[in-house]
């Protein structure tokens, strides 16, 4: 189980590798991060080409507990994105931070969705 220290140092440590992304490339390079701290098995290694559902992204991931992403398109309103946005601080982007529960038999069975603002300047 990830402990809010590790997701803290997670999330630092993904801020400090996204400001050296330029920000037209930031929403790839955070999914291919993402896959980079939730490694899979070998044989797991179904694309997660940063469209991938979170049912489907947990299912094929067996003991991943979190994930980091940008968020989907129209997955939030526009309303809620916009008072998002206007919160950010120069040189933050919104990303999507999801944990799963699993039931006894390891399926996904509970999903909670936080959006962070996290620094992903240029450099």
């Amino acid at each position: 189980m990830t402990t809010p220290a590790r997701s803290a140092s997670l999330l630092a440590e993904l801020a400090r590798r996204l400001k050296a992304v330029p920000a037209d490339r930031r929403a790839a390079e955070l999914g291919r991060l993402d896959r980079a701290i939730a490694p899979t098995a070998r044989t797991q290694r179904a694309g997660d080409d940063d469209s991938v559902d979170d049912a489907a992204w947990f299912t094929s991931r067996p003991t991943a507990r979190e994930r980091l992403r940008a968020p989907f398109p129209g997955e939030f309103s526009r309303a809620i994105l916009k008072k998002l946005r206007k919160q950010l601080q120069p040189g933050q982007v919104l990303v999507v931070h999801v944990r799963v529960t699993r039931d006894a038999n390891g399926r996904p069975a509970h999903r909670v969705r936080g959006v962070l603002a996290i620094d992903g300047g240029r450099a």
